[in-house]
């Protein structure tokens, strides 16, 4: 809900009748506004590689994809230590400029916040 607006959702009631769900209807087109939008961002997450081929991420996408890379493998219950390790050797190795190793713990604390995955909680508390 935005601007005023509401939600309809099955289940509600819309001039006294019923919302229900329509099935086996062929799909709507998806608008060619959308399709725009959705691929400029395709383009704007691509991973780059320098001429060797290898990975390189920019410096505007450093700590977000580090920090994503540090989650993935949280979910696998990889510690904080650990976490650190593998940041340093793919900051090394893929991030033009490196980020300083402050940064790098930051991330791999950040990251260490969540439990793996199968546990209960989503998050700790630092």
């Amino acid at each position: 809900r935005c601007n005023g607006g509401y939600v309809v959702a099955p289940g509600s009631v819309v001039e006294g009748k019923l919302y229900e769900i329509a099935r086996n209807l062929p799909l709507a087109p998806v608008p060619a506004s959308l399709l725009e939008r959705i691929e400029a961002h395709r383009k704007a997450r691509r991973i780059e590689h320098d001429t060797e081929g290898r990975m390189v991420i920019e410096a505007r996408r450093r700590n977000e994809t580090l920090f994503q890379i540090a989650c993935a493998l949280r979910r696998f219950g990889v510690d904080t230590p650990a976490l650190l390790e593998s940041l340093r050797v793919v900051n090394n190795k893929h991030c033009h400029p490196a980020l300083a190793d402050f940064e790098l713990q930051t991330i791999a604390v950040s990251a260490a916040r969540y439990r793996p995955a199968g546990e209960q909680t989503r998050r700790t508390n630092p």
